[in-house]
């Protein structure tokens, strides 16, 4: 499509380029240049989550959010290949002063891996304990 740029929605009902066509244009799939977002009922896909620890003083808090990203990787010298992905952003500590931001990028190949993986640990993973411990 001409004028299609990363930040541009493509739509399902998007021009398709007819195949030996003169003038060849990519047939992008629907999720090229997705913000993420439903565009008839304007629902956000990905997942947010936050949660506090105390043991009395103030409360160390830890944020995590996930949204549909496309990551780029370039193969050929003028090419390349766009990989559907999920960004995985987690902050440390409160908005404050200190607070520590880190971020990956999981193909979705690796997100169904992971996940396929922790499927039969879930039991273990699950009764696991926290605690508290004293650095003094």
């Amino acid at each position: 499509m001409r004028g299609w740029t990363s930040t541009t929605p493509r739509r399902g009902d998007a021009p398709r380029t007819p195949l030996l066509h003169a003038d060849p244009v990519a047939n992008l799939p629907w999720n090229a240049g997705w913000d993420g977002q439903c565009e008839h009922c304007g629902r956000v896909f990905g997942f947010s989550h936050r949660c506090e620890y105390s043991s009395g003083c103030p409360p160390v808090g830890r944020s995590v959010r996930a949204e549909p990203v496309n990551t780029g990787y370039r193969i050929f010298l003028d090419g390349g290949i766009a990989v559907a992905a999920i960004r995985i952003a987690v902050t440390h500590g409160s908005s404050d002063v200190g607070a520590r931001h880190e971020s990956a990028v999981l193909t979705l190949d690796e997100l169904r891996a992971m996940v396929a993986a922790f499927e039969g640990q879930s039991a273990v993973l699950d009764a696991r304990w926290d605690w508290e411990e004293d650095w003094t």
